[in-house]
């Protein structure tokens, strides 16, 4: 059986609107990928829309097709950014208490492998110190998650009998995020390049520290 002339017209129609789609996706990732790297290296304010399309190789608009403004097109960069850290440290979510924090080590050797991410956080934290800036809340919520997780690891080591009860959780966890701040600064000005294992020695400690001793 052959096919028909109008089932042919609608297969190729469907053909191309499925290949222009992947093409629109395509290209919406490298706007994505572009804009991630100008941002860590050059800031939010200092990259300019025009700067991203000459990188992809379109036009202003279209960049502007995917991303209506430079605003949106930071929050798309930021949202994947949090979601690709968030797969790097799947395992780590699935653990609790000291077997967590044990884990928590590996974050510096993680990071290692993503200079763009780290160069992000750390351009665009700066800049987010302004209260008007669209970063601000970015990063507000981006530690209290973090110290949030952080302070319920430690209760469930203290409830598992793992951690000693007589800690301050509070002071660990805001120590340890500030040592991860520092570490990821000296690491990005090239101060310090053995992030994975001054992170690891330091995580390691703590946990010798805080650990209930047999």
């Amino acid at each position: 059986m052959t096919d028909t002339p109008g089932a042919t017209s609608r297969e190729a129609r469907t053909g191309r609107r499925t290949r222009t789609r992947r093409q629109a996706d395509e290209t919406s990732e490298e706007i994505l990928e572009e804009a991630k790297r100008l941002f860590s290296v050059k800031g939010y304010r200092r990259t300019t829309i025009a700067e991203v399309a000459r990188q992809v190789g379109i036009t202003d608009a279209g960049v502007l097709h995917h991303f209506p403004t430079k605003r949106e097109l930071l929050t798309a960069v930021l949202t994947k950014s949090t979601e690709h850290q968030a797969e790097m440290f799947e395992g780590l979510l699935d653990k609790e208490g000291l077997e967590a924090l044990r884990s928590f080590g590996d974050w510096g050797q993680v990071m290692e492998h993503e200079p763009y991410h780290m160069g992000l956080e750390v351009a665009l934290s700066a800049e987010a110190l302004d209260s008007p800036s669209p970063l601000r809340d970015f990063f507000v919520r981006l530690y209290k998650v973090l110290n949030r997780w952080l302070i319920t690891t430690f209760e469930q080591g203290i409830e598992a009998g793992e951690i000693r009860p007589d800690i301050d959780v509070p002071h660990e966890v805001s120590t340890l995020v500030a040592y991860l701040d520092g570490m990821r600064m000296q690491w990005f000005f090239e101060v310090n390049r053995n992030l994975g294992t001054s992170v690891r020695i330091y995580v390691d400690d703590m946990v010798e520290r805080v650990r209930v001793k047999p």
